[in-house]
């Protein structure tokens, strides 16, 4: 439901309750003069019996908005169903004719990184020259103009009246090429370092590299999000991270500490929901989701409340990666306490 739908249910609901109580307040005593009259029982008796269905009627009342709070209490989600993004990369045929290779390069970058990618075809004029891409603004977006950044591709937002639903990506003419910096240190770093297919500029980035892992590992606010199950008999929050790995390390991630709700820490601590994917290649863009599990009485108060929002708290994501001399290296990636991850 909309919030707009929420605030209506809400007022109808205490519009009730108020109806209830003032027109209580105001049959009471006639009531209870027209049971004495029809039945002869003493005063008290018959306003005993005016007050207990006033009372049964106000229970029901406040019941039935109690039950409408916690139906509409759940915000709606716009997040994808699956845990990997679709992307549509068209080939022109322009770009078919004068240089192929990038098509196929920015296919094999998102179709590896994870992505669900599907192929297609154009000849329109507008889209020959350049690569354009086109779709509605969010994480997807934002994460498609970091992996074409990391290939080394300026891309073109391709503004239209009505984006589509699902991303494209169109290749046109384009008279640059793809960077291959990421892929040659791959092959280079998996020899030994003494080893003279090491060119010295590529020993330098990856020595950079370990220095400086944390600035190169990207997570864009857009791809951070949650699939709350609050209302299920075991209560929990999905919390999903988008990170872009621009280092030359291949990655292994982790998560560590604990998530805040009214600047208190939850009782237990976050676990991976798959541990077998949780590793991200250089160049590479991978979602990683991690599940809280929620006490009943938070998960109420939660839909109950006006906070509809967890602090990162003390919770910090680990990256692990070993270099070419084969010493393990640890980053740590945190949020800070102001850093609201909506529900």
């Amino acid at each position: 439901m909309s919030f707009k739908t929420d605030v209506a249910a809400n007022v109808v609901a205490n519009a009730l309750i108020y109806v209830v109580v003032a027109v209580g307040g105001l049959v009471v005593t006639p009531a209870t003069r027209l049971i004495v009259a029809r039945t002869g029982q003493p005063w008290y008796f018959a306003l005993g019996w005016v007050l207990l269905i006033i009372a049964l009627l106000l229970w029901g009342a406040i019941e039935w908005r109690r039950r409408m709070v916690a139906r509409t209490a759940s915000p709606p989600t716009t997040q994808p169903e699956g845990p990997y993004p679709t992307v549509r990369i068209f080939r022109h045929k322009e770009g078919r004719k004068h240089n192929d290779e990038v098509f196929h390069q920015v296919f094999d970058f998102f179709e590896k990184a994870g992505w669900r990618v599907e192929g297609g075809s154009t000849d329109l004029p507008q889209h020959e020259n350049g690569i354009r891409i086109a779709g509605k603004a969010g994480y997807d977006l934002e994460a498609v103009k970091w992996g074409l950044t990391v290939l080394g591709i300026e891309p073109v937002v391709d503004a239209r009246p009505n984006p589509p639903e699902v991303l494209e990506v169109i290749v046109g003419r384009y008279d640059g090429r793809a960077n291959d910096m990421l892929a040659d240190a791959r092959k280079a770093l998996a020899q030994p370092q003494t080893s003279p297919a090491v060119p010295d500029w590529l020993l330098a980035v990856a020595e950079n590299d370990i220095g400086n892992a944390q600035t190169f590992l990207y997570m864009p606010r857009e791809t951070i999000y949650t699939r709350p199950a609050l209302t299920a008999p075991e209560p929990y929050v999905d919390f999903w991270f988008g990170v872009i790995n621009a280092t030359v390390y291949e990655m292994t991630v982790t998560g560590k500490g604990r998530f805040f709700y009214l600047q208190h820490p939850l009782s237990t601590e976050p676990s991976a929901l798959n541990d077998a994917q949780m590793i991200i290649r250089h160049g590479d863009y991978n979602q990683f989701a991690f599940r809280q599990w929620i006490r009943p009485e938070v998960a109420n108060a939660i839909l109950a409340g006006p906070v509809r929002h967890f602090t990162a708290g003390s919770f910090v994501l680990m990256f692990r990666f070993v270099d070419s001399a084969g010493k393990e290296h640890s980053v740590e990636k945190s949020f800070g306490d102001s850093f609201h991850i909506q529900v």
